[in-house]
This record gives structure tokens, C-alpha cells and sequence, in this order.
């Protein structure tokens, strides 16, 4: 049933970003923070952690290195979504077996880009002294505690939140 469930979802969101096109999608680039193996908060926590120019130069190798493995495989999950998304906006029957291959598929990629993005963050967390982790950990915190207050203030009531503006 869960995995129904999952599917059924996953194809509501395909029908919902169907309407984009992969190429327009590609002219107007990702939104910020989409890729599978994206490290944009480490990224910016380590600007806290007042890295040498030796740490700042390996980390940026390892980052980039960590870039060149993972994108391919991010295309590859693009591709098979725009699949996805033709076979459901095309006319006649689609059933989930039709996309069952192809969400599988989705999910092994996701899984080696979740698995090379965990080892490019050890090898940096490695590089780090315990200050600078403790400097990294406390503005997690911070923000932490930021991002409780934001969200205190938008739903003060603690319900889920509604249409915004432009909503049904």
C-alpha cells in the first residue's frame, strides 16, 4: 500500500511539472539547491568555520571531484523523468507497471548519488579541526533555531499552511 501510495504521488508530481519542458527547463537552469547530490549547506557552514587556504584548496578539489561523479548520473535521472513525464502526458492507458522500471531505476541513481555525496562529506568533515567543527555546529544551531522562528511566525497556529497568494 505504501508503495502505491509513493507511486501515486510521485505521478501526481510528474503530471504537475509536466508542462515544463526539459528544454525549458535546461535554459532556465535548476532552481537553487535541486541537485540529488547537492552540499550547498555544507558549503555554507564551512564559510564559519574559518578554513585555511590548504583546507580550502582541498575542499574545493573534493568538491569538484565530487561535481564530475555526480553529474552524469543527475542527467540521467533528468532523462528518465522527461520519460516519465512523456509517457503520462502522452494519450492512451499508462499503468504503473509502464513507470515501474523507470521510477526503479530513478531510485538506484539517487541512491549512488546520496552515497558519493556522503563520502565527499566525510572526507571534508575529515579535514576539519574539532574548533572548527564546534564553530559549525553552533551556527547550525543558530539557524536552526532561525528557522523555528520563521516558521512560528508564518504558522503561528501550528496547522498546515495554506494556499499562498495566486492559490486555489
Amino acid at each position: 500500500m505504501k508503495t502505491i501510495r509513493r507511486r501515486m504521488w510521485v505521478l501526481v508530481s510528474f503530471l504537475a511539472l509536466g508542462g515544463l519542458s526539459a528544454s525549458a527547463r535546461a535554459q532556465m537552469g535548476p532552481p537553487h539547491g535541486e541537485g540529488v547530490g547537492e552540499i550547498g549547506p555544507l558549503k555554507m557552514l564551512l564559510r564559519s568555520a574559518s578554513l585555511t587556504q590548504d583546507q580550502q584548496a582541498q575542499v574545493h578539489q573534493l568538491m569538484q571531484s565530487q561535481r564530475s561523479q555526480v553529474q552524469p548520473l543527475e542527467k540521467q535521472i533528468r532523462a528518465l523523468r522527461e520519460q516519465i513525464a512523456d509517457k503520462l502526458l502522452n494519450t492512451g492507458t499508462v499503468t504503473a507497471a509502464d513507470l515501474g522500471a523507470l521510477q526503479q531505476q530513478i531510485a538506484q541513481l539517487q541512491s549512488q548519488v546520496a552515497d558519493q555525496t556522503l563520502k565527499t562529506v566525510l572526507k571534508i568533515r575529515a579535514l576539519l579541526s574539532n574548533e572548527q567543527l564546534t564553530r559549525m555546529n553552533q551556527v547550525h544551531q543558530k539557524l536552526k533555531a532561525l528557522h523555528g522562528e520563521m516558521e512560528s511566525l508564518v504558522n503561528p497556529d501550528g496547522s498546515e499552511p495554506g494556499p499562498g497568494p495566486g492559490g486555489p
